[in-house]
């Protein structure tokens, strides 16, 4: 069964509109940019980290359990 997931800057003040429209899976980074500064290279090193609440924010949005 092939399921088309929409994705890209899909949050949890979005989801709805995708919820609303019937689909039942969204792909989202959930994440929060994290800049990490190393004593050895002094340029800040930046990453995306998965935030926890921004997931549960958008499972709940989507009514998912």
């Amino acid at each position: 069964k092939i399921v088309i997931m929409p994705g890209s800057g899909i949050n949890q003040t979005n989801v709805h509109y995708f919820a609303k429209a019937g689909f039942t899976e969204v792909h989202s980074s959930a994440s929060d940019l994290v800049c990490k500064v190393n004593k050895q290279h002094p340029i800040p090193n930046e990453y995306a980290k998965s935030n926890t609440q921004s997931i549960q924010a958008i499972m709940a949005a989507m009514d998912i359990d």
